[in-house]
């Protein structure tokens, strides 16, 4: 999907297959093949057709980039639903959605795309850093404590208010 100097190269579902891949130097080739079934590719022609309709101040090989991080992100989260039953990468679209909105950069989208498959999936860090670089890695890793930070606090605060909650029962009922 990317090159070397991080130049997008022919990217495509199309037959049912993509690969994603970048020449990491000395060490190797990261190589993942993306396998995408039928019905697969229809909801990623429609989830592409929406991010083409909100990116189309950004040019052709960036929005190449887009889409190569949508086919990571669907392939990751495939077979995953949210609790309300729908498939999972329909939340990572709707936040590269809003921030299309919000006219941010190739790097801001593919990170929306990426946010949760590191914490998810199959997929790590390094290999979000090799495919999409290390600004989107550096994002994506933001989020994941962030979420992680915030997740901690809410726990932390809700145990609080039970300690508290009990403090007070306690003293009532000693009165």
């Amino acid at each position: 999907i990317l090159s070397q100097t991080g130049a997008a190269s022919n990217s495509s579902v199309y037959g049912h297959k993509t690969t994603a891949s970048q020449d990491v130097g000395a060490e190797g080739r990261f190589h993942h093949e993306l396998r995408i079934a039928p019905d697969d590719e229809r909801a990623l022609t429609r989830y592409r057709g929406a991010l083409a309709r909100a990116t189309t101040y950004l040019g052709a090989a960036e929005k190449r980039r887009v889409y190569a991080a949508l086919e990571v992100a669907y392939q990751a989260h495939n077979g995953q639903a949210r609790k309300s039953g729908e498939p999972y990468i329909e939340h990572p679209l709707s936040v590269a959605l809003i921030l299309a909105h919000l006219r941010m950069d190739v790097d801001a989208l593919c990170a929306g795309l990426l946010h949760d498959t590191v914490e998810d999936t199959w997929l790590s860090f390094e290999d979000v850093e090799k495919v999409f670089g290390s600004t989107v890695r550096r994002i994506v890793q933001g989020e994941t404590k962030v979420t992680k930070l915030a997740a901690t606090s809410a726990t932390a605060q809700a145990a609080a208010a039970s300690k508290q909650t009990l403090a007070t029962t306690a003293a009532a009922a000693a009165a």
